[in-house]
């Protein structure tokens, strides 16, 4: 199957995935003819509530009645289809406060339709910092459990006020066992969903100091989506152990300032915060913006290290500002001996600015397959790598920048992977691989393939004046360079 031919597969299984949503809309609207004539009280006994069988007069927003509902002891909470406080049977609100063993759901995505509300001095649930719903554990040992929001559009206020940073549709801070699940996010300020690790003293907009940490979060078949550019990040993550971001749509957001679709970056001095056991499979990522990575890991050098993440069968296209569509920084060195398991397996991108930025730590990559990016990757920087395998295939990269991949300082490089077209085809410019700076060892260049079908790489490996090799533990191993001339020094070359 050709590049192209999977990608239309993949486009395939999405379409599917949202008839069957638009379905479920159908279903679900259905099934609210069995609630739409009782009394409240035998709503109570069925432990269904629909929100308009709550609605008063007093009420200043739908959120207003929804946590009223919730207050009330209701836990499995109706939205229906044209049963919001809106003209147009929408609902509005923000500062939802969500709580144990709470399940709110609506007809589907094209069906219930929640908006932000406008923050102003009129409206007392202005709180920006909170979300239009979120949750705030009362500390390491008493989160916030048991959540399931599904079927329904939340949208936010960037094309109505632009970029606001801490403006998020879903703010979570100490919640365990939560599903996300056949949501649309759109037009989001800040973050769609934010899992942080501090809860926010309401409307003053301070932390505290209580860590709460969140554990197995499940955000799956949703759509992340803006009409402008005037977002931060689709799923930020401050702090989750477990973690499963799967079959869901990321396309067109994100500010050029801010770091993509995916973020895991805990705050500085957030020294207990936990980033572990997470999955990110099966989704599809498109015209994302941003600065950094459409997935990315930045984490300061006080905080620990993500560990054990699997990145699998995700595809990457159309990147609409330079970037990669994976980034790495530590922001440290890596001692010896020590493997965060970052991996990245089978999957699929196209016409982008660069794949990789490993600037340090370790990871390991194998069965990817990358096509048309502008510039290579960047392998080592700021910090040494150290234990970084990679078997990928890799077709014309580097085609204005012409370098497939860079390598700088580190340790420990298994490049077991296949470059085609590499370069631009311009002397000084056509290079698959450039040891660039610094100094690397320990590097096993076994099963590296490259060739050059249409002459736009000249030189297999290239080694720049500024790079050392520490020879003796180098290895090429019979590499198969295409017949073009390479620099790499090794004791078997």
């Amino acid at each position: 199957m050709t590049f192209r031919d999977e990608k239309k597969a993949r486009q395939m299984s999405f379409n599917i995935t949202r008839r069957t949503a638009a379905l479920a809309c159908v279903s679900l609207i259905g099934s609210t003819k069995l609630y739409a004539n009782i009394p409240a009280l035998d709503q109570a006994k069925s432990n269904i509530a629909r929100l308009p069988d709550f609605r008063n007069t007093t009420d200043i927003d739908d959120a207003d009645t929804l946590n009223r509902i919730i207050s009330m002891g209701y836990r499995k909470i109706h939205l229906p289809r044209g049963g919001g406080s809106l003209s147009n049977g929408e609902y509005v609100g923000s500062g939802v406060v969500l709580v144990d063993n709470l399940e709110l759901f609506g007809d589907g995505i094209r069906c219930t339709v929640w908006n932000q509300a406008v923050a102003g001095q009129d409206n007392p649930h202005d709180m920006e910092l909170n979300g239009v719903f979120f949750a705030e554990g009362r500390g390491v040992q008493s989160p916030v459990k048991n959540i399931w929001v599904h079927d329904l559009s939340v949208s936010g206020l960037s094309v109505r006020r632009g970029f606001s940073e801490h403006s998020h549709l879903f703010r979570l801070a100490g919640v365990a066992d939560v599903k996300l699940q056949h949501i649309v996010f759109r037009n989001f300020q800040g973050d769609a969903v934010y899992l942080g690790s501090q809860a926010v003293k309401h409307r003053v907009g301070l932390y505290d100091n209580d860590v709460r940490h969140n554990n197995n979060v499940n955000i799956s078949f949703c759509s992340f989506v803006s009409e402008n550019y005037e977002n931060r990040n689709g799923v930020s993550i401050i702090d989750c152990d477990g973690f499963d971001i799967s079959h869901n749509d990321f396309r067109n957001f994100c500010k050029s300032t801010m770091p993509g679709a995916i973020d895991l970056e805990p705050n500085p001095g957030d020294i207990k915060s936990v980033i572990r056991n997470g999955k990110i499979s099966w989704n599809r990522f498109k015209g994302i913006g941003g600065g950094v990575g459409v997935i990315g890991a930045h984490i300061p050098s006080d905080c620990p290290m993500p560990r054990d993440i699997m990145i699998n069968d995700n595809i990457f296209s159309d990147r609409k500002t330079p970037g990669f569509e994976f980034y790495l920084n530590p922001m440290r060195d890596t001692p010896p001996g020590v493997d965060y398991n970052i991996n990245m397996k089978n999957n699929r991108g196209q016409n982008g600015s660069s794949v990789y930025h490993i600037a340090g730590g370790t990871f390991h990559a194998s069965g990817n397959r990358w096509a048309d990016y502008t510039e290579g990757s960047l392998i080592g920087g700021k910090f040494q790598f150290r234990n970084v395998s990679i078997a990928d295939v890799f077709e014309r990269c580097g085609t204005r920048g012409g370098n497939g991949m860079f390598v700088n300082s580190g340790s420990g490089l298994r490049l077991a992977s296949t470059f085609i077209d590499c370069g631009t085809g311009r002397p000084g410019a056509a290079n698959a691989v450039n040891f660039h700076s610094g100094a690397t060892e320990n590097i096993n260049l076994k099963g590296l393939l490259i060739s050059s079908p249409n002459s736009k790489t000249l030189i297999a490996i290239q080694k720049e004046a500024g790079h050392k090799f520490k020879y003796m533990s180098n290895r090429l191993d019979n590499a198969n360079l295409g017949g073009l001339p390479h620099f790499f020094a090794a004791p078997d070359v």
